[in-house]
């Protein structure tokens, strides 16, 4: 543990606690500080760890419907092709 300083596990937390980072990408950059020393923000960003605004996703979606309308669509029904309950086995 000589490589996770007070300042690192903190400066972690709190992007955690600010939505900077999600738990899952907290716990690797701990995971990396501890293995390999570093600085949390640093780490976060080489592994691409960042933040998507308020919003974003949602333009993102709303841009590839609009640009392929009918993509989205199924072109034949679903169906199944197992039993429904034991019964039918």
């Amino acid at each position: 543990m000589e490589n996770l300083s007070i300042e690192s596990y903190v400066a972690t937390l709190n992007m955690e606690q600010s939505g900077a980072l999600s738990a899952t990408q907290a716990k690797t950059v701990l995971g990396e500080i501890l293995a390999n020393g570093g600085e949390p923000a640093l780490i976060a960003q080489s592994k691409g760890f960042e933040r998507l605004a308020s919003g974003a996703l949602g333009e993102v979606v709303a841009q590839l419907i609009e640009e392929n309308p009918t993509s989205g669509r199924a072109t034949a029904p679903v169906t199944r092709n197992w039993p429904s309950s034991s019964s039918d086995r």
